[in-house]
């Protein structure tokens, strides 16, 4: 991995709301964030939970989480800190939950750097494994079923090899094929294929903001059979274009 596609799966952030603010998140989170309200309120919603954030509150969105969020609700001005990441490395299996963070010294010492200064470089994003490696022994886990730990592994496979087929993956899952679509449809409401598809337009959407390769050269890249076929996938995920995604990362 190049220097560039590295340093932008990182995007630290301070954000200020003198007006009601509102973020659509529908399509998932597009990475991990640690946040952290420095003042005001917040609310983030989504169709299973809701968080109400306060002055002082720190927490953890996981990454593909779908919500709204609503900053400023109380009228007063709102500050917060987003530190966002694309990996989570973890020592066990499973994801975390939308949640809060109980505060302690150690966490605050850890995080009180990333909340001074925003640059992303070697020593923050340090400083930012120092503190997952602490928080992956604090944040509660989701409470996974054997269907969503079936598409979770799906999709580590699809990720080291895009190009199998569905029965090669069932295979390796020790599963029929059939088995394996009964298995994401009830995770995920989609299919094998479809969830593929995703997989492969995020890497696709991530070649676009780190690197100049063309349309075509991404398509190949990531497995879609014709660069205008890839436009029609990408579309109909992202609701965008090749170039929409690759201009809007470029004004950030």
């Amino acid at each position: 991995m190049n220097g560039v596609l590295f340093f932008n799966n990182f995007a630290f952030n301070e954000f200020r709301q003198n007006g009601l603010g509102h973020t659509d998140n529908s399509r998932g989170a597009e990475r991990h964030y640690l946040g952290y309200m420095k003042k005001g309120k917040a609310r983030i919603v989504s169709d299973s939970v809701e968080l109400e954030l306060k002055e002082g509150d720190l927490f953890y969105i996981p990454k593909g989480f779908k919500y709204q969020s609503w900053w400023n609700i109380d009228g007063g001005g709102a500050v917060y800190d987003s530190i966002g990441f694309s990996h989570f490395p973890l020592q066990s299996g499973g994801g975390f939950m939308l949640q809060k963070i109980e505060r302690t010294e150690e966490i605050d010492r850890l995080f009180a750097p990333l909340s001074a200064d925003k640059s992303v470089n070697c020593r923050s994003i340090g400083m930012l494994y120092s503190l997952l490696g602490l928080l992956e022994g604090v944040l509660c886990r989701i409470e996974r079923s054997k269907e969503s730990m079936i598409a979770e592994k799906l999709m580590l496979l699809i990720n080291k090899d895009h190009s199998c087929t569905m029965a090669e993956y069932a295979k390796e899952l020790c599963i029929s094929e059939a088995a394996l679509y009964l298995y994401i449809k009830k995770a995920l409401g989609k299919t094998p294929n479809r969830l593929r598809q995703e997989v492969c337009c995020d890497k696709a959407c991530e070649l676009l903001k780190t690197t100049d390769f063309s349309v075509e050269q991404i398509a190949e890249m990531c497995g879609f059979s014709s660069a205008s076929y890839f436009r029609k996938v990408l579309y109909s995920i992202c609701g965008k274009a090749p170039s929409e995604i690759r201009k809007n990362s470029r004004m950030i």
